[in-house]
């Protein structure tokens, strides 16, 4: 009499979920690091693109924009209107911190 086996053994299925956890254990931290690298570029983008933006400005008008706190879109709205040196009338923090005013510190 032939007996034939089906399905997995409990140690079997022990074996595959630890394998599991610990390939899960390598690809998470790499996952975060990579979106942490991926926000630090943005920001670093949106920089260069504001550097990049008040240059343009300066060009056209023989001196820099001034009282840009960061605070508030209002302040940009120099460099929007009436051309639009900048498209949005603020820039994107991918981090999410809270905004800092240069004259009185952290809010």
């Amino acid at each position: 009499m032939c007996v034939t086996r089906r399905g997995f053994t409990l140690i079997e299925l022990l074996i595959l979920v630890a394998i599991v956890a610990i390939l899960a254990a390598i690809a998470i931290p790499n996952y975060l690091n990579a979106q942490a690298r991926s926000k630090v570029s943005r920001a670093q983008s949106d920089l260069r693109t504001f550097a990049t933006v008040i240059e343009t400005y300066a060009v056209d008008h023989n001196f820099y924009p001034v009282n840009l706190t960061f605070l508030a879109p209002e302040d940009f709205m120099v460099l929007t209107t009436p051309v639009a040196y900048l498209a949005t009338a603020a820039l994107h923090d991918p981090f999410g911190t809270p905004q800092i005013n240069l004259a009185s510190g952290p809010r």
